[in-house]
């Protein structure tokens, strides 16, 4: 009897002990989760996080690269092959002629290459409709009407959806919507925009 006692005791001694250890190893890691935190954001500098050089504390050592170095030179690679841009469909070719030095069959001879380099222009013109209708005025209460205009047709000059994408388009994904504008105002009929 007084042994299952004591064996009862020890059991329990040993369930308490064993939730205490569970107890103390979950603290453990929170507080190393916690620690892990504050030492990243204590190590933020101007290169790793959004805070500008300017706001940089004095003293601060550099983080070092911990890439290993190679021989390599940086840039494209020999054997890679390069993501160059696409070659567009030509709509006008006009040919380089050679220098006069370059046609001394003594010092340069020719390697059946072409090089070749384009620019892209866009190239956009306005198609503008207009409808017209007469004026009347009423005889009686000296009111002006005309016929109603289709819908879409509020101010003197309208835009349809093609113009507003197009502004929409260039404000957000390139910033040329003043560009846009400019040259909408200063050409009648049509007008170019150079990409550069």
């Amino acid at each position: 009897m007084e042994v299952v006692r004591q064996r009862d005791e020890a059991l329990d001694k040993c369930r308490d002990i064993r939730q205490e250890f569970y107890r103390v190893g979950a603290e453990l890691e929170e507080e190393k989760g916690l620690n892990q935190k504050l030492t990243a954001q204590v190590n933020m500098d101007f290169e790793n996080s959004s805070i500008p050089s300017s706001q940089q504390k004095p003293g601060r050592k550099k983080i070092p690269n911990s890439r290993v170095k190679t021989d390599r030179k940086p840039g494209g690679q020999p054997g890679h092959a390069g993501h160059r841009r696409k070659l567009h469909a030509v709509t006008e070719t006009h040919e380089i002629p050679a220098p006069a030095k370059y046609l001394d069959k003594e010092n340069y001879y020719e390697t059946g290459k072409i090089i070749r380099k384009q620019k892209v222009v866009i190239q956009m013109s306005v198609a503008v409709m207009e409808y017209t209708t007469k004026e009347y005025r009423d005889k009686r209460t000296g009111a002006r009407v005309h016929a109603p205009f289709p819908e879409g047709y509020i101010n003197e000059v309208n835009y349809d959806g093609t113009v507003k994408a197009l502004a929409f388009l260039l404000s957000n994904e390139c910033e040329y919507f003043l560009i846009l504008i400019c040259f909408m105002e200063k050409y009648d009929r049509k007008y170019q925009i150079f990409f550069l």
